[in-house]
């Protein structure tokens, strides 16, 4: 599990790999 910037300026989003090596956003918070 790693912390990424989000698609939108000054959020944050929570991000973990699958299998297959996908990275999936389990949520975004937008500051």
């Amino acid at each position: 599990i790693y912390i990424d910037q989000g698609p939108n300026a000054g959020g944050w989003a929570l991000y973990m790999k699958d299998p297959d090596g996908i990275p999936i956003e389990l949520f975004q918070m937008a500051k």
